[in-house]
């Protein structure tokens, strides 16, 4: 018992740890209004006092100690999975819906209406190209505001409809026939990640079983009479093994996220 408080402290301050998703900014181009939160560093403040406040009167022994900084460890690694792979569920919905908007864009523009009128149209369903409609209202470099937009995680593509909407104001040629193609050819980079993300699925659910392994492992160890968890938490040598396998764990889990995310970049 007296471990748990200190676990539960360093669980929490593992857990603030972890850097924002940037969903905020997502939630920009898709007209949702982004939940206000205080800075991080003020509940991580706050965890810390606790903590301190804490140990005095529940007085750890070391391998206590080793036990709440392996847990704080596997739960700021698990905060950073979770988050990572949020980030990247946003960052594929905000890819379709730039794809979209590029549609809705040619459309307008094949109906007739002028780059301008066409792009003011479109923002109202796209409230992160009003600056752009702005700017176009008054005459003003467009393509550089679209790449101004394009600065958000996951709508990279708009800085693609800016070079589009430059090429074709300087040459000369149709907007809608150069956004056209663009739009198909987002669209086929967009399913080219679908599968590559979907290729991935196993290789990152198989990377989370070998790690759960272990736990089957204690229920093996009481299936035969014995105490592992007496063994893990209750003395130094098992606080110190259970601290290395889940060094090796974690680190497994981040080194087969890190490759999977460099093979959906590419």
């Amino acid at each position: 018992m007296d471990v748990a408080v200190p676990t539960v402290a360093a669980s929490i301050a593992a857990m603030l740890l972890v850097p924002d998703d940037g969903r905020a900014a997502v939630a920009r181009l898709t007209g949702q209004a982004p939940i206000g939160r205080w800075p991080q560093w003020v509940f991580l403040l706050l965890a810390v006092v606790g903590a301190a406040a804490l140990l005095p009167a529940v007085r750890p022994a070391p391998h206590h100690v080793v036990v709440a900084a392996t847990a704080a460890g596997v739960v700021g690694v698990g905060a950073v999975l979770l988050r990572r792979g949020r980030r990247r569920a946003s960052r594929a919905v905000a890819r379709r819906r730039v794809v979209d908007m590029c549609d809705a864009l040619v459309a307008e523009l094949h109906a007739g209406q002028p780059p301008g009128q066409a792009l003011a149209w479109v923002a109202r369903s796209w409230p992160d190209l009003e600056a752009a409609s702005a700017v176009a209202r008054l005459g003003g470099d467009v393509p550089a505001a679209l790449r101004q937009a394009a600065q958000l995680p996951g709508v990279e593509p708009v800085g693609q409809i800016a070079v589009g909407w430059d090429v074709a104001h300087r040459s000369g040629a149709r907007l809608s026939d150069v956004l056209d193609r663009l739009s198909r050819a987002l669209r086929d980079d967009d399913d080219v990640r679908r599968e590559v993300s979907a290729s991935l699925g196993p290789t990152r659910a198989t990377g989370r079983l070998l790690a759960i392994l272990p736990v089957f492992g204690l229920g093996l160890g009481y299936s035969m009479g014995a105490d592992p968890l007496a063994v893990l938490l209750g003395t130094t040598f098992g606080s110190l093994s259970l601290a290395a396998g889940a060094a090796l764990a974690v680190g497994g889990l981040l080194w087969i996220d890190r490759i999977a995310d460099r093979a959906e970049t590419c």
